[in-house]
Order: C-alpha cells, then sequence, then structure tokens
C-alpha cells in the first residue's frame, strides 16, 4: 500500500512558529529533512508541500539525498484553489495519508502505529506528546478525548477529511487544523509511548530531543554492562562529531576493520606489551563498530548492504583477534593443540555471530531456556574474558573458553533447544 505525507512547512497563522523551528538543526539535519526523511523511511512515496518560501531550500536539500526518489507536489494558498482538491488529485479513494508539522520530530515507526489504528467514528487521528485530563477508554497506546489542548505534529486521516478542507482557508494551520476536528468532535488522540516523538518549538525543546535521540541508538545486541554504560557513550561522542562531516556508515565499517585486523597483527607478536596495544586496537574497531550503526540511522543511510557488510567485518575481525592470539601463543609454545583450540574458537565465535544474525529466526520467548539464551548472547562475557586474560597475560585461558564456550552455546541453541522443543510440542500432541 503506497502512502501520501502532506507536510506543512509554514503556516500563515499570526501566531504560528513552524517556519521558523523547522530551519533548525537537530543533530546536525535541519527538522524539515528529519521530517520527510523519516516519513520516507516509513514508506512515504508522496509528497505535498505546503510553504512557498522554503521551496528553494528544501528542494535543492533533498537533491543531496541519493536515494529519496519520492514525489514532490507543491501547494501555494495564493493560488486560491483548496488543499482538499489538491489532495484529492494526488491520492486513491481508499487511501489513508498523514499530515504532518515539519517542527515535529518523530520516530518513523509512529507512522506505522498510526497506519494500523483504526477511525472508529472519528474521521482522524493524531499523534500527541501532551496527555489530556480528561481521559476516555483503556487503549494500550492511550487514547484520550477531550477538549484540552492537544500538542501533536501527526495525523493520520482519510478523504472524509477532505469536506474539511475543501475551501480555499488562506490562514489555515496545523494548530488550527487539529482545533477545529476536536471542536467538532472528529479527532481521536494516542499517545504512544514506545517511540521518539516531540514537537520542537523551543531552545528547551531540542535540547531534550537531541539527548533523547542519541539514548535511543543502541541496539538489541547491545551487552547490558560495558555497550550500554561505557562504549556506547564513547561512540556516541565520536558519532556526534561526525554529523557535519561527509563521512559515511561503510567507511566507518571499513576503520572498524582496519583496526580490528591490526590488532590481530599486535596480538600475533606474542609479547605482553604488544597483546595490551592490541586489546586496545580490538576496543577501538568495536566502537567503530557501534559509530556505523549510529551514523546510519542520524543521517539516514541504513541499507541491508550496509548490515551485511557490518556482519561480514564482525566475523572478520573476531577471526583475525583468534588467529592472532593462536599466532602469538604459538610462537612462544609450539604446541600444537593451540592450533586445535584456535581453529574450534574461530568456528565457534563465528558460527554463533552468524546463526545469530543472518539465520536468526525470533521466537517468541515462551520458556526457561529462551530466555537463559537471549541473556547468555552478550558480549560483556567476551569483552571481561579478554580484558582478563590480557591483563594476566595468559592470552591461552581466552582460547580454550572461546573454543569450549562458544561451541556448546551455538550447538545447545540452533540444535539441542529445538530438538528439546520439537519433542516437547510432540509430546503435548500426542496427549492431546
Amino acid at each position: 500500500m503506497s502512502l501520501t505525507a502532506i507536510i506543512i512547512f509554514s503556516d500563515s497563522s499570526e501566531n504560528d512558529t513552524t517556519a521558523q523551528w523547522c530551519t533548525r538543526e537537530l543533530a546536525a539535519t535541519p527538522l524539515y529533512k528529519h521530517c520527510i526523511l523519516s516519513a520516507s523511511k516509513a514508506g512515504i512515496t508522496k509528497f505535498i508541500l505546503l510553504g512557498g518560501g522554503l521551496r528553494e531550500e528544501i528542494e535543492n536539500s533533498m537533491k543531496k539525498e541519493k536515494k529519496f526518489e519520492s514525489e514532490m507536489v507543491w501547494y501555494d494558498r495564493k493560488t486560491g484553489m483548496s488543499l482538499g482538491k489538491v489532495i484529492a488529485d494526488q491520492i486513491s479513494t481508499d487511501e489513508k495519508f498523514f499530515i504532518i508539522k515539519a517542527n515535529f520530530f518523530f520516530d518513523y515507526r509512529v507512522l506505522h502505529v498510526l497506519l494500523r489504528h483504526t477511525f472508529d467514528d472519528k474521521i482522524a487521528t493524531v499523534i500527541s506528546n501532551e496527555i489530556s485530563e480528561n481521559r476516555s477508554g483503556n487503549s494500550a497506546e492511550g487514547e484520550f478525548s477531550g477538549q484540552n489542548e492537544i500538542r501533536g505534529g501527526v495525523i493520520a486521516t482519510s478523504r472524509n477529511i477532505l469536506n474539511i478542507l475543501d475551501s480555499p482557508i488562506a490562514d489555515l494551520s496545523f494548530k488550527g487544523l487539529l482545533e477545529l476536528l476536536q471542536r467538532k468532535n472528529h479527532l481521536k488522540t494516542l499517545v504512544v509511548k514506545e517511540y521518539l516523538y516531540e514537537e520542537i518549538d523551543s531552545e528547551e525543546s531540542i535540547v531534550s530531543c537531541e539527548k533523547k535521540l542519541y539514548q535511543s541508538l543502541g541496539s538489541s545486541s547491545d551487552s547490558p554492562i560495558l555497550d550500554k554504560y561505557i562504549i556506547r557513550r564513547i561512540s556516541r561522542y565520536f558519532s556526534r562529531l561526525s554529523l557535519k562531516t561527509p563521512i559515511t556508515p561503510n567507511q566507518v565499517t571499513i576503520a572498524s576493520l582496519i583496526l580490528g585486523l591490526l590488532s590481530g597483527l599486535f596480538f600475533s607478536l606474542g609479547e605482553f606489551t604488544y597483546g595490551f596495544l592490541g586489546g586496545i586496537l580490538y576496543f577501538l574497531s568495536v566502537i567503530s563498530d557501534q559509530c556505523d550503526g549510529e551514523i546510519a540511522r542520524l543521517k539516514y543511510r541504513e541499507s541491508e548492504s550496509g548490515r551485511i557488510l557490518d556482519i561480514i567485518t564482525d566475523t572478520i575481525v573476531n577471526a583475525a583477534i583468534v588467529v592472532g592470539i593462536v599466532a602469538g601463543i604459538y610462537k612462544n609454545d609450539g604446541s600444537g593443540y593451540i592450533l586445535l583450540l584456535g581453529l574450534l574458537a574461530v568456528l565457534g565465535i563465528s558460527v554463533s555471530l552468524l546463526l545469530t544474525t543472518f539465520f536468526e529466526k525470533k521466537v517468541s520467548q515462551n520458556d526457561s531456556a529462551d530466555v537463559f539464551f537471549d541473556k547468555l548472547n552478550n558480549k560483556d562475557f567476551f569483552y571481561i574474558i579478554i580484558i582478563l586474560c590480557i591483563g594476566i597475560n595468559q592470552m591461552v585461558w581466552f582460547l580454550w573458553v572461546m573454543a569450549i564456550g562458544t561451541n556448546l552455546y551455538w550447538i545447545a541453541l540452533k540444535v539441542v533447544h529445538p530438538m528439546r522443543r520439537l519433542l516437547s510440542l510432540t509430546v503435548h500432541g500426542e496427549k492431546m
């Protein structure tokens, strides 16, 4: 289903400040650009834009986005044509569409929530970051109604709203449209707690929203201690510095790869000092690995090819670390079992990573084993083991732990546990 967004960039209402704030930067990107790119990421294919005074700036800015190919239609109030007529010419009969305020920052998934939501007996649903005092209903998202002021930036509606927009209203603003819909009892209000959205109309709101944005840059694969409280804080600092540069996420991924290979090289020299430097380079590689995803999100450059490159890089870096450690120990020891340990460690780490990324199937965590494997699959264990072994200059212990632990993990996760679940379902089926 194709979607259409109507973005109100500037309003002619006397007290409206949309035009003033939509050109302000948040995370080094103008708010109107966040609005367009986030909507495009949600699947929007067509934009009807209000605000002729910003047309040249917006068009020049969007030309720099190579992946942005959506159609842009401009609406000029001065022509006297009704906004309803313009919308009717651009969207199909059964299509939902959005009216979006340009100084409203939002996670693209907010649009998906609104798209799934039914209007019931209303014409439109608005996403709001203000909770009305007159609450009604028991919606999980927080459904409200009432005559208190609503502060919202995204309206989901259908062609039923065209009657309201059918006459040329020269001073119609987003706020005025909200008030009109609310006054006629045509509006349903939702508060969605899962995703970030905030109206930007003050310096304080910019600071607040930017802080929330950076805090939201974590990944579900982050470890609960070192990644969350140390590595992410460092990576966010460097990601912020990169926003005003032409650096791309893939370039940062390549930098992570180079640092990881250098780390393996230092480990292969087999001396404590070089091993310590190898550990530093490894953690710089980890920080870079976090930065590439953060930069991709902040610059709206996420892609499937970038995700695959990231996974391949992680696999190569982990293998290089183990190979370097094996070479360093073998150089000083010469025992053949070291090579076997290294082979098993590379196998275990690589298979575990690939099985939990490329071939992972999301299964509802409905028993204690699912929860156990989810908790076990965090990188704190890996980080702590490598730091400890570098500190006491016993990298052979690292090989033993990785060779045994990682292989037991992926065998239990992908072989033993599925077989146990299948047997359990079979037994229950026979009993029934």
